[in-house]
């Protein structure tokens, strides 16, 4: 509503003083529903309005204390401890503006006036056009202020004012509530009118900022609002928005504690949305562009309480029976629907290991339908991520193995991917896809395998002279696709195998020296399937142009990748071919960086102290792995773990079994973590041991002692070699409760 035609400010005391009137309320007197009716200010206070908002988002500020004054002088001109004054303000255009502009610079205890000054006054606010926004991002602080002291909330600055407002100020502070039941209230109070804020554009946005508080989420990307991030004027009456799912998947988003009484408080609404009574209306608010990232943040908010998911999804799913058997014809709507798409992504990733399963089942017949619709095909790709029953994993392959070819042609290669994904997790079915993909290529005849990799990496048919044809050599679901049938068992990806014997040794320079191409060729290294002998012929090839790879951005990576999958006698051969061009790759950041990864400068110095070096290396790391019980074989018959001659990726994990229960990408990202630290270890401990004269010398002994249990206390003089080590030694031994001190 425009400006000009808002309540007189004595209307507005009315409606404040009529608060009992509930969100359900849908329209006032005037006929206009309640809520949207837009705040009054005076219009000389306007232009300062205007000012603060500008000044607030550049955040130009020389120093803390003169953003903090500037706050401080702020709240004190426009009156902002006042609740009526605060309410008229957020539900004016320009002065909601201001104040959502404001609250990143605010203090604690001022975001918590502001939380009491809208307590009893969300009817008023979450549906109006401006006032929403405020809430929207107020409530965004709540997980960081939850667990804030009261002392730190409600203290007295120097600065502040005195007299009324400041006497008011010292009665209210024996009565002040803790933030935690404060913002409770505000769930009571809006309890009962959930489903109607869920289909309103502007309160669905505040909803979906609850749910956040009370779950403690928080984007990764995006830890708290900036001040140039706040509401502009184009924020304001977008209507209906674009959907997507990337922004709701688990990985972008982190958690912060919260009380326990938030997560029943989100179980209570939980329960309250798919109740049976409500199941029809709530699966139908998953077809409504407003209402669904709001169940997709209610499924995020809830994802590890399995029973609230289940119950949810029963209701979503218009699911029956005791084993929760989908609505077939249902869950086909909702799949190939602009919004229930989003819906059903959200849902799959969530969904307990037999539920994905049930919901497999349901798209039996469909599966190259869905794959080709424009919205479906995301659906699938994420249920084919989840699934892994046997049954349904053949199921899938039946049904999408004979059209590969036509998904590519309808630019569904994602698809594929997934399928390709999906069988290299279970171990189902490798051998009949790659069958599939060569005939989807036209490669099918054994003598046109040798062309498999380049046609991969193009996901398109290549014709026999392609190493002479220009442009790129790769694209990104090429390489994708490529990295994950190198994870294949070595008996099934013969054909794969081939192709990469025959590559021209001109036409590797071209892929590894590519964006996408080289990935595929660090993946080659780092498989745990591929064969050893294998890995050796590309290396020989791509050492007759190392000094050009090993100085290109994407090349050095691959070079150093094949250093490490070397044994000692390949890892020389291509270290001699460095040290060749080792004055001219000095001079360029990413070939000196390579020589100093693969100890080159070590190697001019002198070539036998570089390999026994290097053997020491080996057999130390051997030693190391067997007293920890972490057995070389883990690392797959052909992982770096089996002879220690390289780095043991996430791959290298012997056969593949189907996945138990659900990985989540934070998971994956500490173990990739964890592999980066173990291998700077492993290096930080060569440089020890090139020092000491034995290996298994004294230092071995020590550490064996330290894991029987003995009680034998280290030789306080040794050598300055086996003191570094033996520090090493203990660092990777922590856990095991025994501390040594060793002196030098």
């Amino acid at each position: 509503m425009a400006e000009t035609d808002a309540a007189p400010d004595g209307g507005e005391e009315d409606a404040s003083a009529g608060e009992e009137a509930s969100v359900g309320d849908k329209k006032s007197s005037r006929g206009v529903k309640r809520g949207t009716e837009a705040g009054r200010l005076d219009e000389q206070l306007l232009p300062y309005v205007k000012e603060v908002t500008v000044l607030a988002r550049a955040n130009e500020f020389e120093a803390d204390e003169d953003r903090e004054l500037f706050v401080d002088n702020v709240w004190r001109e426009l009156k902002m401890r006042k609740a009526e004054q605060l309410v008229r303000l957020i539900t004016h255009k320009d002065g909601s503006a201001a104040v959502e502009s404001l609250l990143p610079l605010s203090s604690p205890k001022q975001l918590y006036r502001v939380c009491r000054g809208l307590k009893g006054a969300m009817a008023r606010v979450i549906f109006n056009p401006y006032g929403s926004h405020v809430l929207e991002a107020l409530f965004g602080f709540v997980p960081r202020l939850v667990n804030a002291s009261m002392e730190e909330l409600t203290k007295k600055n120097d600065d502040e004012d005195d007299g009324e407002e400041g006497e008011e100020q010292e009665e209210d502070t024996s009565a002040l509530e803790s933030l935690e039941k404060m913002f409770q209230a505000t769930c009571d109070e809006l309890a009962g009118g959930w489903m109607e804020i869920m289909m309103d554009a502007r309160g669905s946005h505040v909803l979906r900022a609850i749910l956040r508080a009370l779950s403690g989420l928080e984007p990764k990307d995006k830890p708290q609002p900036e001040a140039g991030d706040s509401a502009g004027g184009g924020k304001f009456g977008k209507g209906r928005q674009k959907q997507t799912h990337g922004e709701m998947r688990p990985a972008n988003w982190k958690r912060h504690p919260v009380p326990r009484s938030f997560g029943e408080r989100l179980g209570a609404i939980s329960t309250e949305l798919s109740a049976e009574e409500n199941a029809a209306e709530l699966s139908e608010m998953s077809l409504n562009s407003a209402a669904a990232p709001v169940l997709q943040m209610l499924l995020l908010a809830v994802r590890n309480k399995a029973e609230l998911v289940e119950g949810i999804a029963r209701a979503l799913l218009r699911s029956t029976g005791e084993r929760a058997v989908p609505d077939k014809a249902w869950v086909l709507k909702m799949a190939q629907d602009e919004c229930g798409s989003h819906m059903m992504e959200a849902l799959v990733e969530v969904l307990p290991g037999a539920q994905v399963d049930g919901l497999a089942d349901a798209f039996r017949g469909s599966y190259v339908q869905l794959s080709r619709q424009r919205t479906a095909n995301h659906v699938v790709q994420r249920l084919l991520e989840r699934v892994q029953g046997p049954p349904q994993v053949r199921l899938v392959l039946q049904e999408l193995s004979g059209h590969i070819a036509e998904l590519l042609q309808w630019n569904r290669p994602g698809v594929v991917r997934s399928l390709a994904d999906m069988l290299a997790r279970t171990g189902e079915g490798q051998a009949e896809f790659v069958k599939a993909i060569c005939k989807a290529l036209n490669l099918s005849a054994p003598q046109d395998h040798t062309r498999l990799v380049p046609a991969l990496l193009l996901l398109q048919h290549v014709p026999e002279d392609y190493a002479a044809v220009p442009g790129a050599v790769s694209g990104l679901i090429g390489s994708l696709l490529l990295q994950t049938l190198i994870k294949y068992e070595e008996q099934h990806m013969t054909p794969v195998l081939k192709s990469f014997a025959a590559i021209s040794p001109e036409y590797l320079v071209r892929i590894a020296c590519d964006n996408s191409g080289s990935r595929a060729l660090e993946a080659f290294y780092a498989s745990a399937t591929m064969p050893l002998k294998a890995k050796t012929k590309v290396t020989e090839r791509l050492v007759q142009f190392v000094a050009k790879v090993a100085a290109d951005r994407c090349g050095s990576h691959v070079i150093e990748n094949a250093y490490r999958a070397a044994n000692v006698d390949k890892k020389k051969a291509l270290v001699e071919a460095l040290a060749k061009e080792y004055k001219t790759l000095q001079k360029t950041h990413f070939g000196a960086m390579v020589c100093k990864k693969c100890r080159v400068d070590q190697f001019v110095a002198g070539s036998e102290n570089w390999q026994a070096t290097e053997e020491r290396a080996v057999k130390s790391r051997d030693l190391f792995a067997e007293i920890i019980a972490d057995a070389p074989s883990k690392g797959g018959k052909h992982g770096a773990g089996a002879d220690g001659k390289g780095k043991r990726g996430v791959e290298g994990k012997g056969k593949m079994v189907p996945e138990q229960g659900r990985k989540k990408a934070e998971e994956e990202e500490e173990e990739d973590e964890e592999e980066e630290r173990k291998r700077k270890q492993r290096k930080q401990e060569k440089a020890a041991e090139s020092k000491a004269k034995q290996i298994c010398g004294s230092s071995l002994d020590d550490t064996v002692s330290a894991l029987t249990g003995g009680k034998e206390k280290v030789e306080k003089k040794r050598r300055k070699g086996d003191s570094v080590a033996d520090a090493k030694i203990e660092g990777i031994f922590a856990s095991s409760g025994s501390k040594r001190k060793a002196s030098g």
